[in-house]
């Protein structure tokens, strides 16, 4: 099986701390993670028809799957161990309720949590888990 890649903005610090702690949690190395501005994401027709102009979603690329919005969530959710792993009682809401909330916090995640010019994860000791 080949890894599940989780891309983000790697400018939003939000972002950068959600996949920070997806690091610490993931105790199997279960997932890779590229940012959305990276060339993978921008040569592949199928993953950047997801991404707006502002990359408001992170996106999960599994078994030639795409997961976006909460979808996406749900899918790492299912892929961590207990008691995270229990979050995923969640996924029994609505889906347009459940997307609805993601966008919201997509939309003012620069405002509350704030901006970097260049993402602090893919310069550290996990370089290794980064797809370029």
């Amino acid at each position: 099986m080949n890894n599940p890649v989780i891309f983000f903005d790697g400018e939003c610090s939000l972002c950068n701390g959600f996949v920070r702690l997806l690091i610490k949690l993931d105790n199997r190395k279960v997932f890779r993670y590229s940012l959305l501005q990276s060339n993978p994401v921008k040569n592949t027709l199928y993953l950047s028809s997801y991404l707006g102009a502002t990359y408001q979603t992170v996106i999960v690329f599994s078994e030639g799957k795409v997961y976006s919005k909460s979808d996406a969530i749900f899918y790492i959710i299912k892929n961590l161990n207990f008691p995270w792993k229990i979050l995923i009682v969640f996924r029994f809401l609505p889906k347009k309720f459940s997307d609805s909330i993601y966008d919201f916090v997509s939309r003012n995640r620069y405002k509350i949590f704030g901006r970097k010019e260049k993402c602090p994860v893919w310069n550290e000791k996990y370089y290794d888990l980064f797809i370029q």
